[in-house]
Parts: structure tokens; C-alpha cells; sequence
């Protein structure tokens, strides 16, 4: 099937290669990954967290068509900014994950903006609607952030009942 077999599909209704082809919208996956970035962060500790995002940013760069490395700084800034606040908001894990999504939602946008800007000459920018975005992504924190706790409880149960210790 050649290119003039697939364009004469297209003209005659019939859906071709391209509508099953699904890339990701940044502006949409972005703030999800932002989202388990900080609750792992604050659950499971500074390494996971910058494993979580430099791992998550190269395939959001990749899946998303952007600069490689782009996601990977925005979201190691926002882990930084998550471990400089964990001593405070560790005390309560499920609130603290969602006022710190609520709190760095704000400054992961102004980072894509910025980071975006430097990488692509004429960047669409991201419309900034900071407290919407921040209420949204508490809304995913307060449903994501018990699930990595339950993970986390489940792996030191699991060390302690096989002889290992939780690190």
C-alpha cells in the first residue's frame, strides 16, 4: 500500500494510518508525571524521586516529539524543590503530597515555560493558569499519593517478613 493508496483512503472517509497514532499532549502529561514525581519524592526519598524523574522526563521528551532532556530538567527541579520541603510535610504524608503538588505546580509550569522558550525559537506557550492547575493536580496527588503509600508499606512489609530490612 503506497502513498497515493493511503490518500485515496483519506479522501474517501475512511480513517487511515495517522488517526490511530496517539502522541501525548505535554501539556496534559506533563503535570501527571509532575504529580508522581513529588509523591515519590516524598514517600520513598530524594534517589527514587530523581530516578522517577529523569527516567519519566526522557520518555515524556521522547513520546511527547520534544528536546531530549527538557522534562528531565523541569521535573529534577521540582524533586529538588520537593526534598528541600520533605522534612515538613513528611510528618503527614497524604496531605503533604497534595499541598506540595498544589505548591510546585505553579513553578514546574513557569520552569516548562522558561525551559521550553531557551530550547525552541517560537515555543507555544503553556497558558499559565496556576491556581486551576494547581487545584487539578492536588486533585491527582490526593488520588495517586495513597497508592504509593500503600506500595511503600507493602515493600517494608514484604523485607520484614522475608529477613531484609527496609532501606
Amino acid at each position: 500500500m503506497g502513498p497515493a493508496s493511503l490518500r485515496s483512503v483519506r479522501r474517501r472517509g475512511t480513517p487511515g494510518i495517522n488517526s490511530h497514532i496517539a502522541i501525548p499532549d505535554r501539556r496534559r502529561s506533563a503535570p501527571d508525571s509532575v504529580v508522581f514525581a513529588i509523591a515519590v519524592t516524598l514517600v520513598y526519598g530524594f534517589e527514587e524521586g530523581m530516578a522517577w524523574a529523569f527516567v519519566g522526563g526522557l520518555c515524556l521528551d521522547f513520546f511527547a516529539l520534544r528536546p531530549l532532556g527538557s522534562s528531565v530538567f523541569e521535573l529534577l527541579g521540582v524533586v529538588a524543590l520537593a526534598t528541600l520541603a520533605e522534612p515538613v510535610l513528611s510528618r503527614s504524608r497524604y496531605p503533604g503530597c497534595v499541598i506540595a503538588t498544589f505548591v510546585l505546580t505553579p513553578v514546574f509550569l513557569v520552569i516548562s515555560d522558561a525551559t521550553t522558550g531557551l530550547l525552541r525559537p517560537r515555543p507555544r506557550p503553556i497558558p499559565c493558569k496556576s491556581r486551576r492547575g494547581g487545584v487539578a493536580n492536588a486533585i491527582v496527588a490526593a488520588i495517586a499519593a495513597p497508592l504509593v503509600i500503600a506500595l511503600k508499606r507493602r515493600r517494608s512489609i514484604e523485607n520484614v517478613s522475608s529477613g531484609g530490612g527496609d532501606r
